[in-house]
């Protein structure tokens, strides 16, 4: 008994499965990316900077006026792209360029103030916040730089921006892992690399279910967020790095 054939229009008639990509999810995920920088920082740095007892230096609060509008800008331009203002985006993210570059350079004066001012009383506690300030710049050129090579493909040039700000917030994750004093300083800088890792993990499984696929940057991306969590980690006891941290702290004094 032969099998049954169907002809080309019977084929043509069938019902084409299409994966649902729902238009709000990148903005959801910005939302959340803004909201953990707000709060991380909110105990040791907003709400002393509203009740006025806050004393830094000028440079540390440039460069946090900086990092925040870069999260107010991710919602902008993921709120931009999701109700169809394409090219509004593409205008805004010539400021964001400028504002990237100008958070990179704000960064490492900031962490030389801040190791100035820590390295003779809390060394340890400097070097660590050195490393963790050194490696997310390190991410967020990086993952910013890939995105604008691909911002005319921009299935890769948002998943990179999203890795661009994940970088981030390690370290307002990290604040609040600050404020348990029962938790060694080494044991913050892992909770907060897990933290941070869960938090891509869930942004990838959303992303997967909306688009059908793990997509490519996620993998390759997220395996360089690893990587340089387990090369930070590895660096901050040798003698290298105390060395190279003396010499940082010698600039601009």
């Amino acid at each position: 008994m032969s099998a049954p054939v169907y002809s080309s229009a019977a084929r043509l008639s069938r019902p084409r499965v299409e994966v649902v990509r729902p238009p709000h999810l990148y903005v959801g995920i910005s939302v959340v990316v803004a909201l953990i920088a707000f709060l991380g920082f909110a105990p040791t740095y907003w709400v002393p900077l509203a009740s006025g007892t806050l004393d830094l230096h000028p440079t540390v609060h440039v460069h946090a006026a900086l990092f925040f509008l870069w999260t107010l800008l991710f919602i902008a331009q993921t709120a931009l792209v999701a109700s169809g203002r394409t090219g509004w985006h593409r205008e805004l993210g010539l400021a964001g360029i400028a504002l990237a570059s100008a958070m990179v350079f704000s960064g490492i004066l900031a962490t030389i103030v801040s190791l100035q001012a820590f390295l003779p009383v809390r060394p340890e506690f400097a070097r660590t916040g050195t490393a963790l300030s050194f490696s997310g710049m390190a991410l967020f050129t990086a993952f910013v730089t890939l995105a604008i090579a691909n911002i005319r493909r921009p299935e890769r040039h948002k998943r990179l921006m999203v890795l661009a700000s994940l970088s981030l917030v390690q370290a307002a994750v990290a604040r609040v892992i600050r404020l348990v004093p029962s938790i060694a300083l080494a044991d913050r800088i892992f909770l907060g690399a897990v933290a941070v890792d869960l938090l891509l993990l869930v942004v990838v499984l959303l992303d997967r279910r909306s688009a059908g696929r793990v997509h490519p940057v996620w993998i390759f991306g997220g395996g360089a967020l690893v990587l340089v969590q387990y090369l930070r980690v590895a660096i901050l006891p040798t003698e290298a790095w105390k060395n190279f941290t003396l010499w940082l702290a010698t600039l601009g004094a």
